[in-house]
């Protein structure tokens, strides 16, 4: 099994808020349905915006690199063994030695111990994570917060139509409301230069159950399935007769 990569830890993360610019401030006000009246709440919802987006630079300049299990292993292992080590010369100390550090406030039978209970904590750390898959992170995690936490934001303040899904035989079609939404949560991350124009990934985002909130996830998951048993009923239909 090869030796994981050093973990390196990140910098300490200081968070700040983007400062949206003019253009995109009116813009979510209007994408929100209120037009050319901006009521004094919206500053409290441009305000979360901005918080949002901050995180969301802040993370993606210092990546969360949150140590894997094969991280762990390979930090505890040699405390443990060398805590092992240490309190064993300590125990086996000469009394004339072990006197030079008793007469400076030093006891080793105490610190002996304590360097057992360290190897010992050390070895069930150990134990405990060789149990676990030593995967990384899922991809996207922290841009999958900030768009399930703008179209939180969106939902609490939308004023504009709700028109609901127009169906039409087997096709389903966005409503409005649902355009408008994922219009919103482009322009704030654009501004932010989270995203950039062109970039393709945002609606399939959206399906991403990371990225909904709970009221949605049962549709989402629903819509999972379906494609799944789709996929499955192609998959053992026999081929017509002549193909």
């Amino acid at each position: 099994m090869p030796r994981p990569e050093p973990y390196k830890a990140p910098p300490q993360r200081i968070f700040r808020r983007h400062h949206l610019s003019d253009k995109a401030r009116l813009k979510l006000i209007d994408l929100l349905g209120y037009g050319a009246s901006q009521p004094t709440s919206m500053d409290n919802m441009i305000l979360d915006v901005e918080n949002v987006l901050g995180v969301c630079v802040s993370d993606k300049r210092h990546p969360d690199r949150a140590p894997r299990p094969a991280h762990y292993i390979s930090e505890f292992t040699p405390i443990e063994r060398q805590a092992r080590k240490l309190s064993q010369l300590l125990l086996e100390m000469d009394q004339y030695f072990s006197q030079q550090l008793s007469t400076r406030n030093l006891y080793p039978d105490s610190i002996a111990a304590d360097l057992v209970k360290l190897a010992r904590v050390s070895k069930d750390v150990i134990e405990d994570f060789k149990a676990r898959p030593s995967t990384g992170a899922r991809r996207n995690a922290v841009l999958c917060a900030a768009i399930r936490e703008l179209r939180r934001i969106f939902r609490n303040k939308y004023q504009g139509a709700r028109t609901g899904r127009d169906q039409r035989g087997a096709f389903q079609f966005y409503a409005k409301e649902e355009k408008l939404e994922l219009a919103f949560v482009k322009a704030a991350l654009l501004d932010a230069g989270i995203i950039w124009d062109g970039y393709r990934e945002l609606p399939r985002l959206f399906l991403d159950t990371r990225c909904t909130l709970p009221e949605d996830r049962e549709r989402v998951l629903e819509r999972m399935a379906n494609k799944i048993h789709s996929s499955r009923q192609r998959a053992n239909t026999p081929p017509k007769p002549g193909r």
